[in-house]
């Protein structure tokens, strides 16, 4: 019980750890893209 306890916060743990990643990734295209908009304009 405790095995499939600890295995599930892992789980849940590294879920959360790839949506982090994900929205960090987000925001870095983001970045990104209004850097490289900002270049055309200016």
């Amino acid at each position: 019980m405790g095995y499939g306890v600890s295995l599930e916060g892992i789980i849940a743990k590294s879920n959360n750890m790839c949506l982090d990643v994900g929205q960090f990734l987000q925001n870095t295209h983001i970045l990104n893209t209004y850097f490289h908009l900002s270049l055309v304009i200016f």
